[in-house]
């Protein structure tokens, strides 16, 4: 496939929040696809691992794009008066997605001698507002990435969805919820985000003090303070263990004071943020036994997709343990016993327990769980499917 393939992104490749996104970028150059990002607002610094992926890199405002805008305004009138009467169907969000557009003028501009073929927006918010003005300007075709939070926002997505190619949704849940908002059903695709294949690198539970890792970042629907009531009930029947919290977000100070009201403090550890690939060199090395996250769902769009952070953990055998929301039944099947109710610490403690005391429930879990990625949730696997659409 000539040319190149332009993906649009929040942030990727800076900051923390997009990492999952990196395995898929990997996948497309090992398809010796060329793609280049292009993040609409990058926010802290570059990924480290990200330094050898072709970006461009500008900031969400600048002197620049407005006189590219200026210019655009004046030579090709028609196309700006089009896209500005595009943003108008959403007046509530007008002038949010109308500020990207000088830094899509700009960069139309700039691409127009790299002979896009494609443009790949990740997020149907702004990202894809972004991705579709970049349509527009340069004439390439586009596709648009949803997720979670951006379904329900709703910003254009029945007009955007039917200017795109397609619009590929990361779970089942959230195609079904989307096509119920007016986005086209034969325009939609599910297509999961998927993990890289790993070597497995656990299989049985040796240790005699099991380390359990919950890394998400640190807000209410994500539910760590269930995990931490999980903890006091373990504590209370002699369990030997430890729990380590990986990220950063609101509620972290509420957490640990819940800790130390709860009196885990001395089990239940605040790690802050930790690379990426800093985790993924724990599960390599084994050093993780049970990864938790134990998600709730605070409606209006606030829930789990199909997380990544599951995923990962699975992809090396490491038993998970989860709960009944969103679209984490896509992954882990109920017959596993892996999965409980939402907010419910007692049951999150009764099947931790069970994975620590039970050697053989534990192989069998961690069997089920590597098998599950290996058949449907790897990363080139999705990446083929998304070719072939293109």
């Amino acid at each position: 496939m000539r040319g190149k393939l332009i993906y649009v992104t929040s942030s990727f490749p800076f900051g923390k929040g997009e990492s999952f996104i990196h395995p898929e970028v990997k996948a497309w150059i090992r398809r010796e696809v060329d793609i280049s990002i292009i993040p609409v607002y990058p926010r802290g610094d570059l990924i480290k691992q990200c330094e050898d992926v072709s970006y461009f890199c500008g900031p969400l405002i600048n002197f620049s794009y407005f006189l590219s805008f200026i210019k655009l305004c004046l030579t090709r009138p028609i196309v700006v008066f089009r896209i500005m009467r595009f943003l108008t169907g959403s007046p509530s969000k007008f002038f949010k997605n109308l500020g990207v557009f000088p830094k899509a003028a700009f960069y139309s501009l700039k691409l127009s001698d790299q002979r896009v073929f494609h443009i790949h927006a990740h997020w149907g918010g702004v990202s894809s507002t972004f991705a579709y003005m970049l349509s527009e300007l340069t004439g390439a075709p586009w596709s648009i990435t949803c997720h979670r939070w951006d379904i329900y926002e709703n910003n254009l997505l029945e007009v955007k969805s039917k200017s795109a190619n397609f619009v590929r949704f990361i779970s089942k849940k959230g195609q079904v919820d989307a096509v119920k908002l007016g986005v086209p059903a034969t325009k939609s695709v599910v297509i999961g985000m998927g993990v890289e294949n790993v070597s497995r690198s656990v299989n049985a539970l040796v240790c005699s003090k099991p380390k359990i890792v919950c890394a998400a970042n640190m807000l209410p629907v994500k539910g760590h303070r269930y995990l931490i009531g999980a903890a006091a009930i373990m504590k209370q029947f002699g369990i030997d263990f430890s729990v380590d919290f990986y990220g950063e977000g609101e509620s972290l100070e509420s957490l640990k004071y819940f800790a130390r009201e709860k009196k885990v403090s001395d089990i239940v550890h605040f790690k802050g943020y930790l690379p990426h690939s800093s985790l993924l060199n724990m599960y390599s090395k084994g050093d993780v036994h049970i990864f938790v996250l134990p998600s709730i769902d605070l409606g209006e769009g606030l829930h789990e997709g199909v997380p990544v952070a599951l995923m990962e953990a699975m992809s090396y055998g490491i038993p998970v343990v989860s709960t009944k929301t969103g679209s984490i039944g896509e992954l882990i099947p109920d017959s596993l016993g892996l999965t409980v109710d939402a907010a419910d610490s007692e049951q999150l403690a009764e099947v931790i327990m069970r994975l620590i005391n039970d050697h053989d429930f534990y192989k069998k879990s961690s069997d089920a769980l590597f098998s599950i990625i290996s058949d449907a949730w790897l990363v080139e696997d999705s990446v083929a499917k998304m070719h072939h659409l293109l």
